[in-house]
């Protein structure tokens, strides 16, 4: 093979690795686990944790911890958009979508949605 016929493999490979941690992601929700680690994605999707992060790296431009935060903070705001959820405390929210603090969660939705969880829900409810 030459180089070419390879990077066009080695290219669909990972491409459909992608496909295989998405659905994996939408289908269990392994991110919901504060614990949750690349090894143990790679292993649930019979992997190696090295071609897993490079399939999230190439096609969601992100690192592994980014990727896992992403899925987290759109389940926050599907779950806030929710009227039926306003009386839910925000630790509970953030304890379910797989965040083990309080400042952790801040940091990294802020950094996302420039603002605190606690204005976006200021937010939300004045709309």
């Amino acid at each position: 093979m030459n180089k070419t016929s390879d990077f066009l493999e080695d290219e669909s490979t990972y491409k459909l690795l992608f496909e295989k941690i998405e659905s994996h992601m939408k289908t269990n929700q392994p991110w919901r686990s504060s614990e949750y680690s690349l090894q143990l994605l790679a292993k649930e999707i019979n992997s190696n944790h090295l071609y897993v992060s490079s399939a999230i790296n190439k096609y969601s431009k992100n690192n592994f911890k980014t990727y896992l935060n992403e899925y987290r903070l759109n389940a926050f705001t599907e779950y806030v958009k929710d009227k039926n959820n306003e009386q839910v405390l925000l630790k509970e929210i953030y304890l379910n979508i797989g965040f083990d603090n309080q400042a952790t969660f801040n940091r990294v939705f802020k950094s996302k949605f420039l603002m605190t969880p606690q204005e976006y829900l200021e937010q939300i409810k004045n709309k």
